[in-house]
């Protein structure tokens, strides 16, 4: 079935596809719209809604694994994740360290955590929604 959806919208197809399975969605659908108590509450590209633009993910090489919180140390590179906001003094840090910096991305949150975010919301409508 999965083959089959992505088959129609590579071929052009727009497909409502209404479904509590959001893993799937997030694998088949490329614009997601969220309802929340029977109001549109988010809506947006799938890639855009699942970056997180609070967190980045931090990967470095040539530092201790114990300089960071949160980090998790796999070939000799150190990945952990920090608030955008710290973002610059990290990376400066792991300078002043003697460390090599191999890249920096947001966090990429899956649908689920998108859905929580919205039904956490009194309201419906966050704030960073495209509507």
């Amino acid at each position: 079935m999965r083959d089959l959806l992505r088959g129609a919208r590579e071929g052009g197809k727009t497909i409502f596809l209404s479904s509590h399975l959001l893993s799937e969605v997030e694998l088949i659908c490329d614009r997601v719209a969220v309802l929340h108590r029977g109001r549109l509450a988010r809506l947006g590209k799938t890639s855009e809604l699942l970056r997180s633009e609070t967190q980045a993910e931090v990967v470095v090489r040539g530092i201790s694994a114990q300089a960071f919180d949160g980090k998790a140390e796999t070939d000799g590179s150190v990945r952990f994740t920090v608030p955008v906001t710290a973002q610059r003094a990290v990376l400066e840090r792991v300078w002043t360290m003697g460390g090599e910096v191999i890249s920096v991305n947001p966090v990429r949150r899956s649908l689920e955590d998108v859905f929580l975010e919205v039904t956490r919301n009194g309201s419906g409508l966050s704030s960073g929604g495209n509507l």
